[in-house]
């Protein structure tokens, strides 16, 4: 509600004007993009108590709504969230009033196992002393960080398994153009004897890379016309 003076063309005051505002639709329609996020998402009051979450951080850390709301966020899940690095991570957010973003934190959750968490924190100032809360969020990059160390596995795999044995052939690409022009026969034998080798290499790495690739589905029969 609105409460403003109600003034005369004389600039006197005679009355007051009353309006009310509809808050509930544009607080729902916010709670239900907050809903949609991908990203786990915590709001937690000056004394890190959680006011709310969304239903991504239930499904991602299997809780619920009544074993979250309005506890300390060290104390969730029998202290399961009392993790020094967080608490850090907070405290720094509150009493600077600056927010933190992308920082990487690898924890080992009793119910869903070692997770490796990308957390942004920032601090929502409602104007008031003690009312100010703080915005959590989490993102859940374990996969994504488990695809780049295989990866950088593969890469090491290739060097080791493929890398010694191309600079080889390279060295002995080296010696026969070196008797090309004084012992061409034997230059013609080596060459041959490489050119097996090489085939023989390329043939592993093809079979190494069709390995990598996922299987490929069954193409879709299409009902003839």
């Amino acid at each position: 509600m609105q409460v403003r003076p109600y003034k005369t063309i004389e600039n006197q005051i005679e009355g007051v004007l009353l309006a009310f505002i509809d808050i509930n639709e544009p607080k729902q329609f916010s709670n239900a993009i907050v809903e949609t996020i991908g990203e786990s998402l915590l709001v937690l009051d000056s004394q890190f108590r959680v006011v709310s979450a969304n239903a991504s951080f239930y499904k991602t850390f299997q809780t619920t709504r009544a074993e979250t709301e309005n506890r300390v966020l060290f104390d969730l899940a029998g202290g399961t969230w009392n993790i020094p690095g967080l608490r850090e991570l907070l405290a720094k957010v509150q009493s600077s009033k600056k927010p933190i973003s992308n920082l990487e934190m690898e924890y080992d959750f009793p119910k869903i196992g070692r997770k490796t968490l990308l957390l942004n924190a920032c601090q929502l100032d409602r104007g008031k002393v003690g009312a100010e809360k703080i915005l959590l969020t989490m993102n859940d990059i374990t996969e994504q960080k488990r695809a780049e160390e295989q990866k950088r596995q593969i890469a090491g795999e290739l060097q080791d398994t493929f890398g010694r044995r191309l600079s080889q052939l390279s060295a002995e690409a080296a010696e026969i153009a070196a008797l090309i022009a004084t012992q061409p026969q034997l230059a013609a034998e080596r060459l041959q004897s490489s050119q097996k080798k090489f085939d023989a290499l390329a043939k592993e790495m093809r079979e190494f890379a069709a390995g990598l690739l996922p299987a490929q589905s069954p193409a879709r029969q299409t009902p003839s016309q």
